[in-house]
């Protein structure tokens, strides 16, 4: 089960980078 809150979480930050364009990507 928690591979997949990990992978749901992974999933929010790529969405949160995604909505958030004023920054560019922390982790790229």
């Amino acid at each position: 089960m928690r591979k997949l809150i990990r992978a749901i979480a992974a999933l929010v930050r790529d969405t949160m980078d995604i909505l958030t364009f004023r920054k560019p990507s922390r982790r790229s």
